[in-house]
C-alpha cells in the first residue's frame, strides 16, 4: 500500500505540465495507483474480520467513499469557483492523501492482526456505536437528498454544498432516531 501511496504523489505536478502525454502519464499513474491501493484496501478488511462482518465494514467503508467522492466534487466546484478555475489546490490536496490515509490505517491498527469471532460485539441499542452508525448512514442519505433538492433548486457552487450540509444534518438526527428504535425492536425480538 505504500508503493500504492507514494505512486500518486507525482500528481501534485499536473498543473505545471504543459505537455499532453507528460499529463496523461502522471494521470495515469495516479490511476493505476489508485486501482491498487483499492485493491489492498479491500483485501485488508477481508484479512482482519471474520466472515460474516466483512460486508458490513467494506460496506461502512464504501459508504463513506461515496459521501466524500460526493462531497468532493461539489467542493471542487466551489474551490475553482474561488480561484478562477485554478487547480493546484486541488492537486496538492489529493496527492498525498492516501500517504495520509495509510498513516491512519497504522495508528488504528498498528498490527495489522485478524479480530477473532469472539471478539464482534452482540448489537444493542442506543450505545456510541448505534448512534454513530446509524448517524453516518442518516448523514449520506440526508447530503444525498440535500444534493437532489439543491440540483432541482438549480443550486451550483457554495449553494448546493449548502444543501448537501442542511440535508446531512436533518439526515444524521433521523437516521440515529429511527436507526436506534429499529435496533432496539430487534434487540427486544432476539431477547425473547
Amino acid at each position: 500500500m505504500l508503493v500504492c501511496a507514494i505512486a500518486v504523489l507525482p500528481i501534485v505536478f499536473m498543473p505545471y505540465v504543459n505537455n499532453l502525454w507528460i499529463a496523461v502519464l502522471l494521470f495515469g499513474l495516479a490511476a493505476a495507483a489508485h486501482q491498487g491501493w483499492s485493491a489492498n484496501i479491500f483485501t485488508t478488511s477481508s484479512d482482519m474480520f471474520p466472515r460474516r462482518a466483512v460486508g458490513s465494514v467494506v460496506g461502512i467503508g464504501g459508504m463513506a467513499g461515496a459521501i466524500g467522492g460526493a462531497i468532493m466534487a461539489v467542493a471542487t466546484g466551489v474551490l475553482l469557483e474561488r480561484t478562477h478555475g485554478n487547480y493546484m489546490l486541488i492537486f496538492f490536496s489529493v496527492g498525498p492523501a492516501y500517504l495520509v490515509s495509510l498513516g491512519i490505517i497504522h495508528l488504528l491498527v498498528p498490527r495489522l492482526q485478524p479480530v477473532e469471532e469472539s471478539a464482534l460485539v452482540r448489537p444493542q441499542a442506543f450505545t456510541a456505536g448505534s448512534f454513530f452508525g446509524f448517524g453516518f448512514v442518516g448523514l449520506i442519505l440526508g447530503a444525498f437528498l440535500g444534493w437532489c433538492v439543491g440540483l432541482t433548486a438549480r443550486q451550483s457552487g457554495l449553494g448546493l454544498l449548502e444543501y448537501m450540509l442542511g440535508g446531512a444534518g436533518v439526515g444524521t438526527l433521523v437516521g440515529i432516531i429511527i436507526g436506534n428504535l429499529i435496533l432496539k425492536s430487534k434487540t427486544q425480538e432476539l431477547a425473547t
